[in-house]
């Protein structure tokens, strides 16, 4: 819903692209705890351009904003494909479940989520994703 009512499709030039902004909503509206995007509170690190996330919804790179995912805090893209291929998000209030649907980010190398108040078991559906390391 988030993608059509307020997105647009100035970002979404693939299938695979669609995909990847989709399951990083996906990602932030399910660790928020109520679903409305106020659950999430500081970046924790600094970013690797150098500058301190404050409050994510106050940060240049704060996820659902109007840069492209790779820009988005916690998140790590490989030059020229865009695609995703880590995602650092640590002490920052992410609540609930890992969502499945992380395993559509096929080229995911990188998940660290440590220092949160996440819930469950790891979704099975991660045993599929190669490109993972342990």
């Amino acid at each position: 819903e988030w993608m059509i009512k307020e997105d647009g499709p100035k970002f979404h030039t693939t299938p695979e692209a669609i995909i990847q902004r989709a399951v990083l909503a996906l990602m932030y509206f399910t660790t928020t705890g109520s679903g409305d995007g106020e659950g999430w509170t500081v970046c924790g690190y600094s970013n690797a351009d150098g500058t301190t996330c404050e409050a994510l919804g106050d940060a240049p790179s704060r996820w659902l904003g109007q840069s492209h995912e790779c820009n988005w805090f916690g998140v790590t893209c490989r030059e020229g494909s865009m695609t995703v291929v880590e995602l650092r998000i640590t002490d920052n209030n992410l609540i609930g479940p890992i969502p499945p649907e992380l395993s559509k980010l096929s080229e995911l190398q990188t998940l660290i989520l440590s220092d949160n108040n996440l819930t469950g078991s790891i979704p099975p559906e991660f045993g599929s994703m190669k490109n993972l390391r342990t």
